[in-house]
């Protein structure tokens, strides 16, 4: 379909208030009966839907804010990156004439900001990556048109984005850190072996995921280049992996 027609659309955002509950729960909690307009007794390490509500959004929402308050997405007529807040619905968009790549957008941890790549994937061309944030309006590159971007995600403490680049050949992929300010696009010295999907996880390293999808490899590194291992990870990372573990 038409992108225009495809992104054209009106959509109604159903909020969901989602309360996750970790840790075991006591005997005799759990042992209360619920009254009638409470939810069934949750199970410990799973969401409860707590509450629901609307709200009218001209646009594409993809991706709720850390703290609740923002949701992100595409503008009307699939052209620019959007927040629109949850409490009254009214929007902050940028005016650039960027088209996002709706899946790419990831948000800050402090809900400051969030950075996405522009283009489509499916047409392997040269992209950027973007960072976009909230209280301005403002949309800054951060890494031009030279590779093929994806999945930029963040550092812990917010002040670096990482993503993958590729050239001509997309199954060659590098990892580029760059600081959330701008400034100079750094490649990690990691060999060229297939690199699936990166994710921040403790104490300054980086989560890699190799190889094909059958055989996937797990590796850490440290996000100055150092100290790359095979790794065999624990699934209780705190956040969910975007690759199977090998």
């Amino acid at each position: 379909r038409p992108k225009d027609d495809r992104m054209r659309i009106r959509t109604f955002l159903t909020l969901t208030t989602m309360l996750f509950l970790s840790g075991a729960m006591t005997s005799s909690a759990s042992a209360q009966t619920p009254s009638a307009s409470a939810v069934a007794s949750p199970t410990a390490g799973e969401w409860q839907v707590t509450g629901v509500r609307e709200v009218a959004i001209d646009g594409s929402p993809v991706a709720l804010s850390p703290d609740g308050r923002w949701i992100a997405g595409i503008g009307p007529e699939g052209v620019d990156i959007c927040a629109w807040n949850v409490e009254t619905g009214e929007s902050t968009c940028a005016d650039t004439g960027v088209r996002p790549f709706p899946f790419s957008i990831a948000w800050a941890p402090d809900s400051s900001a969030l950075v996405f790549v522009d283009g489509d994937p499916v047409l392997h061309e040269p992209n950027g990556v973007w960072i976009f944030t909230v209280g301005t309006g403002e949309v800054t590159s951060l890494a031009d048109a030279a590779l093929m971007h994806q999945q930029p995600v963040w550092t812990a403490d917010g002040e670096t984005v990482i993503f993958l680049g590729a050239d001509v050949d997309p199954e060659w992929v590098s990892i580029y850190t760059v600081d959330r300010d701008g400034g100079p696009v750094d490649r990690l010295p990691v060999p060229r072996v297939g690199i699936q999907a990166v994710i921040p996880i403790r104490d300054g390293r980086l989560a890699i995921a190799t190889g094909a999808d059958s055989s996937l490899q797990m590796w850490e590194i440290g996000l100055d280049g150092t100290g790359l291992e095979r790794t065999t990870l624990p699934i209780e990372l705190g956040q969910d992996m975007p690759v199977q573990y090998a």
